[in-house]
Parts: structure tokens; sequence; C-alpha cells
């Protein structure tokens, strides 16, 4: 039994090692998609489509939607793509209501409206971050409080 176990790994091994031999040397592959994902608006719902390298990809702006400001490009993970670096405008603007652009990388197309920026990761409105001028104005006035009472309780300790 045990010749036959080492004679079973011998051949398990053997083929283990050969048949990478006979594999090609480039695997043959599809042709290259670009992904390029539209949000027309905040709450929109994404359209992705599957570009080929050098496929142009045309948008226009919805009046229904309000007044339209403006395209913004970006990368996948959310920040800003660059022109002629990851997409070449080929008509119109970002500012215009019609944009034609071939991707040169994958790219999230937002429309923005009514002076809202789309967020390209989630399709929802930015929220800008909060300034902190709420807790700026509490201390000021806890620290105006504290002042007033050292000044009241020193001027009845001097008496």
């Amino acid at each position: 039994m045990k010749k036959f176990m080492a004679m079973l790994l011998v051949v398990l091994f053997l083929f283990a090692f050969t048949v990478p031999a006979f594999a090609a040397e480039q695997s043959p592959t599809g042709e290259e998609e670009i992904s390029v994902t539209i949000f027309d608006g905040t709450n929109s719902k994404p359209q992705r489509r599957a570009v080929k390298p050098g496929e142009s990809v045309s948008v226009q702006a919805d009046r229904n939607k309000g007044k339209f400001d403006n395209w913004a490009v970006y990368k996948p993970d959310g920040s800003v793509a660059k022109v002629d670096v990851d997409y070449v405008i080929s008509e119109g603007s970002l500012t215009s209501e019609n944009l034609t652009i071939v991707a040169k990388t994958d790219v999230i197309v937002t429309g923005n409206y009514n002076k809202v920026v789309t967020d390209p990761l989630t399709g929802n409105a930015k929220v800008s971050p909060k300034t902190g001028e709420t807790v700026a104005f509490v201390l000021v006035a806890v620290m105006m409080a504290a002042a007033g009472i050292c000044f009241v309780s020193k001027k009845q300790l001097c008496k």
C-alpha cells in the first residue's frame, strides 16, 4: 500500500510540474473595456457604460432637473480626473449642456444642477464639511461669562 501511495504521489507531482510547461506564454484575453459611470444630477441612478478604448461617450443635460451648472469628471476613487490624462473632451465643454468625452481610464461623470454638487461615489448631494462656527461661538460665550464672573468676584473681594 505504501508503494502504491508513493507512486500515486510521484505521478501527481509529475503532472503538477509538467502541465504549466505546456501553457501558452500569454493567455488570450478579450478586448480591453473602460467603464464610464454617469450620474445625471443628485439622487439619479448610475448609468454604467462599457466602452472600448478610443470610443466616445456623450451626455446631455436634462432641463427637467433644473438649472444646469456643469459636468464634473472623477476617477473611481472620487478624486478629480485630469483632462488629457484620464479623459479627452472631443465635443462641448464641462459647462455646456452637451458633452462628449473619450475616456482613457475608468471615470465617473456627474451632472450638477441648481448649484448642488453631485457626489461621484454615491450620486447624492455633496455635503460641505462643518466649519466649526457653532463650537467657536459657544467657546467665546463661555469665556466671556467666565471673565464676567471673575470681574464681579474681584470687585466684591476688594470692598
